[in-house]
């Protein structure tokens, strides 16, 4: 053992180990809690990477250490730091945090992996987070610096039009301002949404189009002569309407279209699968586009090649009637614009246009195959306008509206609710003060089913937003496609 430590590569790793220690420590005090790192990830991992090497250089020229012993000198003595950064980091974050107060379990105050252990496992966030506050209360810290709020009174002062909130790290995941949904400059989002805006009003050109898709739909299903798995058949549906009205891209040509238009939405499905485990990492996206050839996150390499591929089809096509991407082209260059890069902008559309749609669809559909009353009211409903060719989307129609409510009440689209960060002065909410610099949410599919703010919540009655309305005691608490920008 003596031979051992007295070796000069060695002694230099005694004299050099404690002040590696110091050095995390002070790069946590001096710099990592000051400010988001999130998109500083894959520099960060560069920078790690580097001090290694200089480390191993340092040790095989100045103490005249074999490339093994100089290897694991500089191993060691990465650990070393690594050990004081992660131990300020916890410490801080358990005992000096400006969201200590909050109650919460111990592991999701340490670190955000805690979340996305559960998130891999479960697939289910958002239940969990149910559990959290059952067991917590309406405030629980669920991260660092999150917060997960199951209060109305929350909803105005983080999503309200006035709110000083802004949208967190996770908007950043991937790129930062990359397009009208991610950006989280207000600046640019006011710039590019009236593009969107117009873009979605004229697609009313498109009815038809969109009804003669529809009624092949309906002929397809016809053919199945047991059961399938409705989810898939609509999920490619939603990204063949989809892919005709934002990108004129008509899938249903031929069966080799119809095959990549499955494979889209398998792409989609599987990006945003990956999006609600990693997504409570959102660091960890930029290291995956930093270092791409690492593959860290293939489902979403693959997915956004697929966006890529979509837009690149678009710029060949001159169509008869404009799409969405009609409007949106022009605003690469155009200086009032907000230049968003039309790929990151097809992303959205393709998980607006199609996973959400159906998303909404396919809740819908399980509930009424579960309530043939409410089946007999729809079609009774609906059979006079198809029959008349009067039916207009632009129209309320009362019992088509209360399943679609009542189906994304008890299935939200976002249902661990949307990411905000609050000002530096905090916010108020109810009794409680919330610190500035504070990742906060409310999570949809806890709050939508509160017996607070809903009677029998857990019960499909999509009559509480026609001739049951007592059941809904705060509307307020519905938020189905958030509120504001």
């Amino acid at each position: 053992m003596k031979a051992v430590c007295d070796h000069s590569c060695f002694r230099s790793f005694f004299a050099l180990g404690p002040g590696l220690f110091a050095a995390g420590v002070a790069s946590h005090v001096l710099y990592f809690i000051h400010g988001e790192r999130d998109k500083e990830a894959a520099h960060i991992v560069q920078c790690f990477a580097h001090g290694f090497l200089v480390l191993w250089l340092a040790e095989m020229v100045l103490f005249w250490c074999s490339s093994l012993e100089a290897g694991l000198v500089a191993l060691v003595g990465l650990f070393c730091f690594l050990a004081g950064l992660g131990g300020s980091i916890g410490l801080y974050r358990v005992l000096f945090h400006r969201t200590r107060r909050i109650p919460g379990p111990f592991g999701h105050a340490l670190t955000k992996w805690t979340a996305t252990s559960i998130a891999r496992k479960t697939h289910q966030w958002h239940i969990h987070l149910g559990y959290l506050h059952n067991k917590y209360g309406d405030f629980v810290r669920t991260g660092p610096r999150e917060v997960s709020i199951n209060d109305v009174r929350a909803i105005e002062p983080i999503y309200g039009k006035s709110s000083k909130c802004l949208k967190g790290p996770w908007y950043d995941l991937g790129g930062t301002g990359y397009n009208l949904h991610r950006t989280r400059d207000p600046d640019l989002h006011r710039k590019q949404r009236p593009l969107w805006e117009k873009g979605i009003h004229e697609m009313s050109i498109h009815i038809e189009k969109i009804k003669a898709k529809t009624d092949d739909f309906l002929q397809h299903l016809s053919t199945f002569s047991g059961p399938f798995n409705i989810a898939d058949e609509l999920g490619v549906f939603a990204f063949n309407v989809m892919g005709y009205v934002l990108f004129s891209l008509d899938f249903d040509k031929d069966e080799k279209l119809r095959r990549r238009a499955k494979q889209g939405y398998d792409t989609l499905l599987r990006s945003q699968s990956a999006l609600g485990v990693y997504g409570q990492v959102p660091w960890l996206y930029s290291v995956n586009d930093g270092y791409p050839s690492l593959g860290l996150i293939p489902a979403n390499d693959n997915f956004t090649r697929f966006g890529n591929d979509m837009v690149e089809e678009r710029r060949k096509i001159n169509p008869k009637d404009p799409d969405l991407f009609s409007f949106l082209l022009p605003t690469e260059t155009d200086p009032d614009s907000a230049q968003f890069p039309l790929q990151w902008e097809a992303r959205l559309a393709m998980v607006s246009g199609s996973g959400n749609v159906s998303t909404a669809l396919t809740s819908s559909l399980f509930y009424l195959a579960h309530h043939p009353d409410v089946q007999v009211e729809l079609q009774n409903e609906l059979d006079p306008l198809f029959g008349s060719n009067t039916f207009n989307p632009r129209t309320a129609y009362p019992i088509l509206d209360s399943v679609l409510y009542e189906s994304i009440r008890l299935q939200p689209l976002v249902p661990s609710g949307g990411e905000r960060v609050t000002p530096r002065e905090g916010i108020i909410v109810g009794d409680e003060f919330i610190p500035g610099d504070v990742v906060l949410r409310v999570p949809s599919f806890v709050i939508f089913r509160d017996p607070r703010y809903f009677e029998r919540p857990k019960e499909w009655i999509p009559s509480r937003w026609t001739s049951e309305n007592h059941l809904v005691k705060s509307k307020g608490a519905f938020i189905p496609f958030s509120t504001g920008g």
